[in-house]
């Protein structure tokens, strides 16, 4: 098998492969928010962001072996983006995780708050 290599790329090329992997790579950013709102992460696997990252990396070996500038810069912005969705998901699930919202079927122990309301007529006399 033949790897033919390019000299030169011309500047169309290098913008079409450059918005390329900004529209690939970028693609992980608003997970990285929607997670950072949340702040829950119990639905997202671990396998997934952690073989994706190890995809990056050897993409990133790849394309740096073959000294393709646009990849190499991509696949580095990559594994940023994988390594702090997988810091996300752990930090969520061991730490920074928002309380369990309340269930109302569950009494508190907190006294309920004193109403304004005006009593009922049905119940008994007024005081």
């Amino acid at each position: 098998m033949e790897v033919h290599y390019t000299v030169g790329m011309s500047s169309f090329t290098w913008m079409l492969g450059t918005a390329g992997v900004i529209a690939i790579e970028g693609s992980y950013a608003p997970q990285l928010l929607r997670l950072y709102r949340l702040k829950r992460a119990d639905e997202i696997s671990y396998l997934f962001p952690g073989l994706n990252f190890c995809g990056r990396v050897l993409a990133l070996s790849y394309s740096m072996l073959v000294s393709n500038s646009v990849f190499t810069g991509g696949f580095i912005l990559g594994c940023t983006l994988r390594l702090a969705l997988l810091a996300q998901v752990y930090w969520y699930r061991h730490g920074g995780r928002r309380p369990d919202p309340v269930d109302p079927a569950v009494p508190s122990a907190a006294p309920p708050p004193e109403s304004s309301a005006l009593p009922s007529l049905a119940g008994g006399s007024l005081p």
